[in-house]
């Protein structure tokens, strides 16, 4: 059965964090790799900032591979208190991601191959995502090479450097109403070690807000293929559904 979306809400509450963690995740730096340190006070505030941006676009060069665990907070205003679910995420480079839901339900979804597949294991239902128009777009997302570049050019950027050791944060606010329809703000921070992002909040434009924190984030580790496959019971119900032509 082929049919269409009622609304993209859905899609992009799904879409907004893989493509936020995939451009954004670094790698960590070789031995022997010199590039100014953020933290360094003595550096004026715009070259503290051109440091961060510098070290993260040197780093993703170097991305493979993530693997971590999450939570996910949600505040709606349609909610009495915020939604909490938890679960693990994986990367793959240039264009493979899982993200796993393990509590209070339990939800599998996997972009490869043009497709976006979401298994809702509690209702016994799947949704295929035809997304072939648009594969290129999400490559280049997912693609370690120039994000931050790309995040640049549709995105205004707040850096802020906490002196207390918390971890930097940058505040990205779109350029454009095209993409301020979709995204009102988008906030990542960075651990001040590893450049590893530990905490990314999204704010739709009607004000709900989706949080994610990581937690034990490896980088660069050697993820089996079959991490990647879902293979669904015969049982499970399938709804296709393709933007290819949107």
């Amino acid at each position: 059965m082929s049919t269409s979306l009622p609304t993209g809400r859905a899609f992009r509450q799904r879409l907004i964090p893989i493509l936020a963690l995939a451009v954004l995740a670094p790698a960590a730096l070789a031995r022997g790799d010199s590039l100014p340190d953020p933290a360094d006070k003595s550096l004026s505030g715009a070259e503290r900032v051109e440091a961060l941006i510098e070290q993260i676009k040197r780093q993703q060069r170097q991305l493979r591979s993530l693997d971590a665990r999450f939570v996910q907070i949600k505040h709606s205003s349609l909610l009495l208190e915020p939604e909490v679910a938890r679960g693990t995420f994986c990367y793959q480079a240039p264009d493979l991601a899982r993200w796993e839901f393990t509590e209070p339900n339990q939800t599998v979804m996997v972009i490869r191959d043009g497709e976006m597949l979401t298994w809702y294991r509690d209702l016994g239902t799947a949704e295929r995502v035809r997304v072939d128009k648009h594969t290129a777009q999400i490559e280049q997302y997912l693609s370690a090479t120039n994000s931050i570049e790309r995040l640049e050019r549709y995105f205004t950027m707040a850096t802020s450097f906490p002196e207390d050791g918390r971890p930097y944060q940058i505040e990205l606010t779109p350029r454009y109403s095209r993409v301020a329809k979709r995204l009102k703000k988008m906030t990542i921070w960075f651990d001040r070690e590893r450049y590893v992002p530990v905490r990314l909040t999204y704010v739709e434009p009607d004000g709900d807000t989706t949080e994610f924190v990581f937690e034990q984030v490896q980088i660069n580790p050697d993820l089996p293929p079959e991490r990647f496959d879902v293979t669904l019971p015969d049982d499970v119900e399938v709804r296709t559904v393709d933007l290819a032509g949107t």
